[in-house]
């Protein structure tokens, strides 16, 4: 079995495993299901091969290889298909309701909290917002508070409330 084929075999079957694991945690079980199908046949039938030739390192080499590369590829295509929601909770560092004002100007749902600090109160933003417009917020965050306090939570799911959908470009 050739060694490109072993290498690109693990490169499919690799970003196949982290997409179904995703696809099953956000609920979508059917589609994972159906990837999982194809990514065991990949897997299985390149690991038979490895298993027969054990003797022949370079087959274990390129194996090795292409699950390596085929992790970075699964985490730059979870990053690209952007699937879910997260949370932004967000403590201001600019007068208040400047970031609040802006934020809902682009179209975020914003929820303004109490909180106390270590000297004063302060308020706490948060933000739920969808995976594909991360980059957008993150823009508006950058320009108007570079300085704030910023943490993000993955969502499982969430219902009902203010969360518009991200434009497809």
């Amino acid at each position: 079995m050739g060694y490109l084929l072993i290498f690109f075999a693990r490169l499919i079957d690799v970003p196949l495993t982290t997409i179904r694991l995703i696809m099953i945690v956000k609920g979508r079980r059917i589609i994972g299901s159906i990837i999982g199908f194809f990514e065991i046949i990949v897997y299985t039938y390149v690991f038979a091969k490895i298993v027969n030739t054990l003797n022949n390192p370079f087959n274990l080499f390129f194996y090795a290889l292409g699950f390596s590369a085929g992790n970075i590829l699964g985490s730059l295509l979870e990053e690209r298909i952007g699937l879910g929601s997260i949370t932004a909770l967000i403590i201001p560092d600019v007068p208040f309701p400047l970031l609040t004002n802006v934020l809902r100007q682009n179209d975020f749902g914003v929820t303004v909290l109490e909180g106390e600090g270590m000297k004063k109160k302060r308020q706490v933003l948060l933000v739920i917002l969808e995976r594909k417009k991360f980059d957008q917020f993150n823009k508006i965050i950058n320009e108007v508070d570079p300085d704030g306090f910023v943490t993000f939570l993955d969502n499982k799911s969430y219902y009902n409330g203010f969360v518009p959908k991200a434009k497809r470009k």
